[in-house]
């Protein structure tokens, strides 16, 4: 009966090792999701900083859709062409209380953004609360959907 009783005790505490090692390897892998996602969001800046279409063109999914301060919604031939005409222009940007959420093939990133530039020669200066939607296809991440809206001036 002891025999039984430490051989039931052994592959109970080799299971709970096990489960708290697949959810440590779990936790690492959304880590890297995230950094991954963090570093799409760092190419996003720049690429919107040198009017780099080619970044939009390789990361937009074909279904994107992107709502702007003005309410005015984009999809991808329109987001690519906008940055070649270098419309708009940001002289600067910056992200603050980036948050990146993971959800299994889903991720949602949010965040505050400081901005100086133009569109359609309209001053878009301000802050600006934002919201973007990625999906993982077919082994990469794809921006689906992009929101921003205005902060009230302090």
């Amino acid at each position: 009966m002891r025999r039984i009783l430490a051989i039931a005790l052994v592959v109970f505490a080799a299971a709970s090792l096990s489960a708290g090692q697949n959810r440590g390897s779990r936790s690492a892998q959304g880590g890297n999701v995230e950094q991954g996602i963090r570093q799409l969001e760092n190419e996003r800046r720049e690429a919107l900083l040198h009017n780099d279409a080619a970044y939009f063109e390789r990361v937009l999914a074909e279904d994107y859709m992107g709502t702007n301060q003005a309410g005015q919604v984009s999809n991808k031939a329109q987001t690519v062409a906008n940055t070649r005409s270098g419309n708009p222009h940001f002289d600067s940007l910056s992200y603050n209380d980036l948050n990146v959420r993971i959800y299994g093939n889903t991720a949602v990133v949010s965040g505050r953004a400081t901005i100086k530039g133009q569109d359609n020669g309209q001053d878009i200066s301000g802050q600006a609360r934002f919201l973007r939607v990625y999906v993982k296809r077919q082994g990469r991440w794809q921006l689906v959907a992009f929101s921003t809206t205005r902060m009230a001036q302090q």
